[in-house]
This record gives C-alpha cells, structure tokens and sequence, in this order.
C-alpha cells in the first residue's frame, strides 16, 4: 500500500475477458483493467481459469473441520504431530500454534458448496477420535471453538502455479491446498520473478519499506510494557483480557495503512476476540473504536464485511417497535 497497491476490499470477480490491452475483470462493483493478471482465487480459481485458458481446471472444495484448545494449559507437543496421510489429505493433526494454543484436526470431506463452512457433529467426532489415536490423554475440556475451512482441491492432486495456458499475460496459483501455507511465500516469490522476468518488468527505483509493527502487549515484559504506556497512555487499557490486547494496539491496527475495518479484521491484525471468550467481553469496545475511528455509526459496523451487521437497531427503535430494525 505504501508503494501504490490499490486494495479494493468487498469486491467480487465475475468474469474475466482478454482484451487487446489485457483483460477486463467484470466485478460486482463495475469494470477493472489489468496489463498483467494474476489469480489466486482459492476455490473458486478454476472457474475463473476456465473462462481464459484453453486447458481447463476442476476444483472441488473439500472441507475439514477443527477444535481449537485455550492456551490455559501449557500444549502437551512442541511439534505437529502427524498420522499418516489418506488419499483425502495430510490427516488428522495435533498442531501447537505460534500462539500458544493448540488445534485438532482437519476433518476431509468433500462438499458441493464452496462457501459452506459450517461444522458437523459428525466430522467433529471423527476429529475428535483421530486425534486421541496420537494423544490418548486428549482432553477437550479448555475448547475455545470450533471452526471449518474450504480447501481447493485441484483433481490432477497437485499445485498449478505459473503461467496460464492459452492466456498471454495471466498468470495464477490454482489448487494450493494443505501445505498451501506454508508454501505461500515461495509461490509468491516464483511467480513474481517469473512476470519481471516474462514481461520485462524492473524493479522500483525507490522500495518503501513497511511501516513497523510494534512488539504485541501480551509479548512485552513489564520494563516493555511501562515504557509503552509512558509513550502512549491507551497502552494501560486492556480491552481483551483473554489475549491481553490493548487499546492502543487495536486502535494503531485500524488507522494503518490498509487498516481494519471490521470486527474479523481487528481480531486478526491483534487477536482481539480470539481467546476464551470469543470476543464476548471486548466486542462491544471495539466496535465503538472501529465507529469512532472510521466516522461510522455502531449500527453499519459489520463483523466481515458486506451485510454481516452486529446491531439491528437501538434500545430506543425497539422501545418503538420498529419492525425494520428487528
């Protein structure tokens, strides 16, 4: 963002056609131009490949379904622990987090809905007996949440990464499920040395580095955490006590570039809302911050975007019985 980036955030890719500049990309939000493309659609990558490429994709998205355990307790394993693979997928894992908590799972079940995230008793169970086959003292008592996510499997079983065939200028990064995270940086860095390369593209003169992120409240020791209220009063008031965020945490996450804007976002730049409570105390607070900080009232705060509002109304509109807030 700092060097240029244009981010258009809520917005939704329909149609995609080459085009002698390019390609024009048909949005729910009118038309955008593009020289060079790039998809990396997640699940629905192929179907957007499909409308360009000669040589056409088939993802199918394949759900897995995970516990997620508090950090109340030290996690019993310093490593993911593996079972052996299935033709599904890597198995059921038992995974510390860089967070201190600790994951069970994913479940593998193929699905018909690439939006369908929710969880099933079924799949939770069969999380829940794998697991204990690598840690038979499995206790699911500290269980914060439980969460599902849509994976792309592409049916050739492999990563499609690079240029896109029978499209001169698009390039993409199709099925990149398990390990797609961790392999994230390296497809990003191929791919951009294969456009520079491929379009003749030089580096900027002058590279912005990334503002700096300051050091999270809940890592400081107290020296760390005086000095920080010293310089920024709001440092000495804790909005989420389950994960130790402060208000000047969530308040810097918001006003930086390409800022939060939503409850999800605040939790995922500071994990405010991610400890215990799921956000059941801090919540509130915060969505006063995001409407103080964006010039929005509380009742357009949304938790992911779109229609996803928090607030139908207020005390007063339901005083009134007012049926278009209910």
């Amino acid at each position: 963002a700092v060097n240029g980036v244009r981010f258009h955030f809520g917005v939704e890719a329909l149609q995609i056609a080459k085009t002698a500049e390019g390609f024009r990309v048909n949005t729910n939000d009118g038309d955008l131009h593009a020289t060079i493309l790039v998809n990396c659609a997640g699940v629905f990558s192929a179907a957007l490949h499909n409308q360009i490429s000669d040589k056409p994709l088939t993802i199918v998205p394949r759900k897995g379904e995970y516990y997620l355990l508090d950090h109340e307790i030290q996690p019993m394993f310093s490593r993911t622990m593996f079972q052996t693979p299935t033709p599904m997928g890597k198995g059921v894992l038992v995974s510390p987090t860089a967070h201190r908590t600790l994951l069970l799972g994913p479940s593998a079940q193929d699905s018909s809905d690439a939006l369908d995230v929710s969880t099933t008793a079924d799949a939770l169970a069969t999380v829940r007996n794998k697991a204990a086959l690598t840690w038979p003292a499995e206790t699911l008592r500290t269980v914060i949440t439980t969460f599902a996510g849509m994976r792309a499997h592409e049916v050739g079983d492999d990563f499609v990464v690079g240029a896109t065939q029978g499209a001169s200028g698009a390039y993409e990064a199709v099925g990149i499920e398990s390990p797609g995270l961790t392999a994230a940086p390296a497809i990003a860095k191929a791919l951009y040395r294969q456009i520079a390369q491929e379009q003749g593209l030089r580096h900027k003169a002058v590279f912005l580095p990334a503002p700096k992120r300051n050091k999270p409240f809940s890592e400081m020791d107290m020296q760390e955490r005086q000095a920080a209220f010293e310089q920024n009063p709001e440092y000495g008031n804790i909005l989420c006590r389950c994960e130790q965020v402060t208000e000047a945490e969530i308040r810097a996450a918001i006003r930086r570039p390409v800022g939060a804007k939503t409850l999800d976002a605040v939790k995922r730049r500071t994990r405010a809302g991610m400890g215990r409570c799921q956000g059941g105390f801090c919540s509130p607070r915060v969505m006063e911050i995001l409407a103080e900080e964006l010039h929005l009232s509380p009742l357009q705060i949304t938790k992911f975007g779109g229609e996803s509002r928090v607030l139908s109304g207020t005390l007063a509109q339901a005083a009134k019985g007012d049926a278009s807030h209910e």
